[in-house]
């Protein structure tokens, strides 16, 4: 893992500013649009998918690693109601599947 993707995950996790979106530095390619919810502001959503190539593209991690980087410095990385929200393709399959594993 490189200094980079450390200072970026650090980064995502002392980006809070008021009244301002916060957004994933350095994953801008990855954006999808915004996701909204009723009662509460919209927040940046980022294609899943987009931010592991962006990983590995920009770093010696393979796709296993950018995996687990992603779920614990960026996924994890709760910084109050503005942190983006990251999307993940499934079907209905996948979906009925993930609620049996619960």
């Amino acid at each position: 893992m490189t200094s980079s993707l450390c200072q970026q995950a650090q980064s995502i996790k002392k980006n809070i500013r008021e009244n301002v979106m916060l957004r994933a530095d350095g994953f801008n390619g990855a954006i999808m649009g915004l996701m909204e919810r009723a009662g509460q502001d919209p927040v940046i959503l980022y294609d899943t998918d987009k931010v592991l190539k962006l990983l590995v593209e920009d770093s010696d991690m393979s796709y296993e690693e950018a995996e687990e980087f992603f779920r614990f410095n960026i996924l994890a990385a709760w910084v109050g109601e503005d942190t983006p929200a990251f999307f993940r393709k499934a079907s209905l399959e996948e979906l009925d599947e993930m609620e049996v594993s619960k």
